[in-house]
């Protein structure tokens, strides 16, 4: 086994251990475990790359849990620490100005687009009524927010190095 499988293996393990633990006992709005939500969310990103797993399972982790940036900066690379900061909402934060930091970050703008996708699946609810409906709908309208601060984003930077 190479070195580089090795490391992402470990990765892998280290990241699951982690996002069990932060979400032990967790539910989501539908009652089921939150684990699911964010197994969800990292199977879907993983097809972009390893990275994008990893974020993906730590998405949540520093806003539902007692670990912190600096927690995760012990066992993983800078750009996953700088993907979960980006990811990570903070305290009395203006709705916009998160979404204008996740969609600078390319790893963190992929995962909370799948975060918001699952979010918006009401299938997931046994019994889903209007306040179901009307949740899944705002995080619809918020994945196309997030869009298009990402393609106003990418207009300004390829705009900067022409």
């Amino acid at each position: 086994m190479t070195d580089q499988l090795k490391k992402t293996w470990n990765e892998i393990e280290l990241v699951k251990t982690m996002a069990n633990a932060a979400h032990k006992d967790q539910v989501d709005l539908a009652g089921a475990p939150y684990i699911d939500h964010v197994q969800r969310v990292a199977q879907n990103a993983i097809k972009y790359g390893h990275p994008f797993y990893l974020v993906g399972m730590l998405h949540d982790v520093v806003e539902d849990s007692n670990f912190s940036l600096v927690d995760i900066g012990a066992l993983f690379d800078p750009e996953i620490v700088h993907a979960v900061d980006a990811i990570t909402k903070r305290q009395g934060e203006d709705p916009m100005d998160y979404l204008e930091r996740v969609a600078m970050n390319d790893l963190a703008y992929l995962v909370k687009v799948y975060d918001m996708m699952d979010n918006a699946n009401y299938s997931r609810y046994p019994r889903p009524g209007p306040q179901e409906f009307e949740r899944c709908a705002g995080y619809l309208k918020r994945i196309a927010t997030l869009m298009t601060l990402r393609q106003r984003h990418l207009n300004r930077t390829q705009g900067s190095s022409n």
